[in-house]
């Protein structure tokens, strides 16, 4: 009985979540029309689930997993990499770590997805197997793709690298020791192993100068300053550059894969959030532009935000969730973090025991050293 009462109050809160929803977008649509509607519902949307999901949480209602459910993903965690070299930095894994990690992965059942599926996941068209998770890398760098491709192929994975069209696709730009060009890209996608999205094109490097000082910043979230006439970008000018960044790339790597380019990753994760001279404007510029180009697009997590990096179709669609694996996550973690991802566990009891459990990292018996157990 009590189960059945949980259920009917969970059921019930999606039940207004929708029909709140239906309203909201009836006055929108009205009053707003089409176009700007489409971006004010998507946020709607998103606040709406949060504030049923927070509500769930404190009166303690889940949905309770059936056996079909478990059979599979409930969310979609998605893992980032800079570079893979042999040595290690802050922007670069170890390649030794990285085949670790890939290795420890297949072996407790998880399999990388492609662009396409994880798509028509999010648009709830597609179900995928539970142990399933996004494989992606910035920057266009070569020591990404030579260091591992190898391994994805040994494995069968799928990876995504988003590139700045500026560095790789520009053809007046001479090849580069560390950023793939063109005819590498052209290989890479060629193998079906990889798919390319969009990393803006970063003419100027990602940093631009930002007042009479020399100051530098972010370009995507900030005006830049113009030295010849003396000052800053007008809104104007400032949205003109935005709008080139964000849609000639996505030409620029259609053109070459002959495919819709579907996916945007933030370069420096940044969205707006890090505005120096336009923290008013910025965040709603750069998503303005976003959604007319790019059905999905990625920020990273950092430090304690992440905790939880799986993505579900009830997610902000322009706010997707990454969490890079640096060279001192431990397996516990990493088994953790995708763990936490693909069951979507809010309840802190829940990711309690999948911190106790992640000793033995899957149901293949992949055991964790001790010393690399969570405490």
């Amino acid at each position: 009985m009590q189960y059945e009462k949980m259920q009917q109050r969970h059921r019930t809160s999606r039940i207004v979540t929708f029909v709140a929803l239906l309203l909201l977008t009836t006055v929108v649509l009205i009053v707003l029309g089409s176009t700007t509607a489409r971006s004010f519902l998507v946020d709607a949307k998103y606040q709406l689930t949060t504030w049923v999901n927070r509500i769930e949480e404190r009166l303690h209602i889940y949905p309770t997993e059936t056996a079909t459910d478990t059979t599979y993903a409930r969310s979609i965690p998605v893992l980032l990499y800079h570079g893979i070299g042999n040595d290690g930095g802050m922007y670069t894994l170890t390649k030794s770590a990285f085949r670790d990690q890939m290795i420890a992965l297949k072996k407790a059942g998880f399999q990388t997805i492609d662009a396409d599926s994880f798509v028509l996941f999010m648009q709830g068209k597609k179900k995928l197997p539970q142990k399933s998770f996004l494989l992606t890398f910035d920057d266009g760098r070569k020591d990404s793709y030579y260091e591992a491709d190898p391994i994805l192929e040994q494995l069968g994975f799928h990876a995504i690298m988003f590139t700045p069209a500026g560095h790789s696709l520009d053809d007046s730009v001479s090849h580069s020791s560390y950023y793939l060009h063109k005819e590498e890209i052209t290989k890479m996608h060629a193998s079906g192993r990889w798919d390319i999205g969009s990393h803006a094109i970063q003419e100027n490097g990602g940093l631009i100068p930002i007042d009479s000082q020399g100051t530098t910043g972010y370009f995507l979230s900030n005006r830049a300053w113009i030295a010849s006439l003396g000052r800053l970008e007008t809104v104007d000018e400032y949205t003109a550059r935005i709008e080139h960044e964000l849609t000639q790339s996505k030409k620029e790597i259609q053109k070459l894969t002959g495919e819709d380019t579907v996916l945007f990753s933030y370069p420096f994760s940044d969205y707006g959030q890090e505005s120096v001279n336009a923290p008013t404007i910025a965040p709603e510029i750069i998503r303005s532009i976003v959604a007319k180009q790019y059905p999905y697009s990625f920020r990273q997590l950092h430090g304690a935000n992440r905790g939880f990096v799986g993505n579900d179709p009830s997610d902000n669609p322009y706010l997707l969730k990454r969490i890079e694996l640096t060279n001192d996550f431990s397996f516990c973690t990493l088994g953790v973090v995708l763990a936490i991802g693909v069951h979507r566990a809010r309840k802190p009891v829940q990711r309690e025991q999948l911190c106790r459990n992640a000793g033995v990292f899957g149901e293949n018996g992949v055991r964790v050293p001790q010393h690399m157990k969570c405490a």
